[in-house]
């Protein structure tokens, strides 16, 4: 299922370019050192890999990254930022964004929400550009492995703390604060590895130490969504090949029996999620579900600011909370999270924005092109991490978002 054959970036085994060139050949410029340090910082911070071993305020997490850029920017070569390219959707979703400072009525709360998230997507998109594909992808790998490392680092220093044994949220989560911020880290890891990665044996044991994390997490959204992701990844693998055999008929065949598959897992979801011990509301999310909507029905058009669950205490999210009879923290579903904070307005720009990555990923698929097989593992994690966490609604994710469509529109 994950064994596509090895993919190539820039005409060179994917083993090759991420190690193996820094030790062989000359240390790369300054520019390029500072620019990797500070994605590779914007990727670290953006999944929360050591949040529960150390935490940055907001304004310091701000002033580290904002040094960092700069450095890379006064020291990168002459018209570097004529790579950065903007989508024009992308573009208003973030005004929209930045406008809701003026209804939100918790602006001091905006302002904590927004100013790191806007730090996360702007050194993102920029550097990511700047550097391009080949380095885009190191650093998301070694972004993953320095996490995969944190998790054991944290299991060393503070064990009762990075796997809780009772609770209200057992399992592992290592320096992550829920092993729901931490299975999509590891999943996306995962899918760079299965479109890079040239060792086939490698690729097979690394989604088994994957698995294992995600079991050890006690995470039925992460495992249903690794199991997702093996599926996909094997019909986006074999897609190509089909329709040079037999026909494009074939392949849209073939992507009608994914939708029937699709169609019957979800009828038998429900067994699933018995049989790993959770209930049919998946752990009250449900409950939460309805309070959110109650709350989205009254400012459904432009909701209530990005800064809404800054403070609990104050409505709607006092009204939802008392309507949940326990607290959260967020909606536990992208879609009614976003509703809440941006409206219906804001979220059909970022469905805008996912549909336009989707359609990147697909042209570069039909190019044979690896990268666009990824973008598309991607939108699957975004879709179907959505369902039951808000996650992929802000930080680093809306940034990958963007990043994933600018540069799957680049032929390598």
């Amino acid at each position: 299922m994950f064994d596509s054959e090895p993919v190539m970036l820039d005409a060179r085994p994917a083993g090759v370019w991420a190690d193996e060139t820094a030790m062989r050949g000359p240390r790369p410029a300054l520019w390029r050192q500072l620019a990797l340090v500070s994605l590779t910082f914007a990727f670290v911070d953006g999944f929360g890999a050591y949040t529960l071993l150390f935490a940055l305020t907001p304004m310091k997490y701000i002033g580290v990254q904002a040094m960092l850029l700069l450095a890379t920017l006064i020291v990168s070569p002459p018209r570097s930022l004529t790579k950065v390219f903007l989508p024009i959707i992308s573009l208003v979703y973030l005004a929209w964004w930045v406008a809701s400072y003026n209804w939100d009525t918790n602006r001091a709360g905006w302002i904590s929400a927004s100013s790191r998230d806007l730090a996360t997507i702007i050194t993102i998109v920029v550097v990511a550009q700047v550097l391009g594909r080949d380095d885009f992808v190191r650093c998301l790998l070694r972004s993953g492995y320095i996490a995969i490392g944190l998790i054991f680092f944290a299991l060393a220093v503070q064990p009762g703390s990075a796997y809780s044994v009772g609770g209200p949220v057992p399992g592992l989560h290592g320096g992550f604060i829920h092993k729901n911020t931490m299975a999509p880290c590891l999943l996306l890891t995962a899918s760079a590895v299965l479109c890079f990665h040239p060792n086939r044996t490698f690729r097979r044991w690394f989604m088994v130490f994957v698995a294992g994390l995600l079991i050890l997490g006690d995470t039925t959204t992460g495992l249903a969504t690794l199991v997702m992701l093996l599926i996909v990844n094997w019909m986006l693998g074999g897609y190509k090949g089909v329709v040079q055999r037999l026909g494009r008929s074939a392949g849209s065949l073939l992507m009608a029996a994914a939708l029937v598959a699709t169609l019957v897992a979800a009828e038998m979801f429900a067994s699933v999620v018995m049989l790993s011990g959770k209930d049919l509301t998946f752990s009250s999310r449900t409950v939460i579900w309805e309070g959110v909507t109650n709350a989205i029905s009254h400012r459904f058009w432009q909701g209530y600011g990005y800064g809404v669950w800054e403070n609990i205490w104050a409505e709607p999210i006092r009204s939802i909370n008392i309507h949940n009879g326990f607290l959260v923290a967020h909606a536990h579903n992208a879609a009614l999270d976003l509703m809440l904070r941006l409206g219906a307005i804001g979220l059909a720009l970022y469905v805008l924005q996912l549909l336009s990555t989707v359609r990147s990923g697909w042209r570069g698929l039909l190019r044979d092109d690896a990268f666009g097989r990824l973008t598309l593992l991607f939108c699957a994690i975004v879709m179907s991490f959505g369902f039951s966490e808000a996650l992929p609604a802000y930080g680093v994710w809306p940034a990958l978002l963007i990043v994933f469509a600018t540069l799957s529109r680049a032929k390598t």
